[in-house]
């Protein structure tokens, strides 16, 4: 399994907008597409982060959750309520 880079790690930031799509779209697209590739993903996120977590790029998000860790639930328990 190769390395989580700063790029996916935005990418799953992004997933916090998942409330501004419509529900049929976003239900049909995770279950047919993402589920698989977060169940392994996010797991990296969490272990390897931690390089870009203090970054400045990523003030705005820290500001909002106390870590990587709660980031990741939040967009889990959102995801999974769909």
């Amino acid at each position: 399994m190769r390395r989580i880079d700063h790029d996916v790690l935005k990418a799953v930031l992004d997933l916090r907008a998942m409330w501004a799509v419509p529900k049929e779209v976003a239900v049909r697209y995770f279950d047919g597409v993402l589920k698989a590739q977060l169940a392994e993903a996010l797991p990296q996120v969490v272990d390897v982060v931690g390089e870009y977590w203090t970054s400045h790029h990523y003030a705005l998000v820290r500001g909002k959750y106390s870590s990587v860790a709660e980031g990741v639930d939040r967009i889990l328990r959102t995801l999974e309520a769909l």
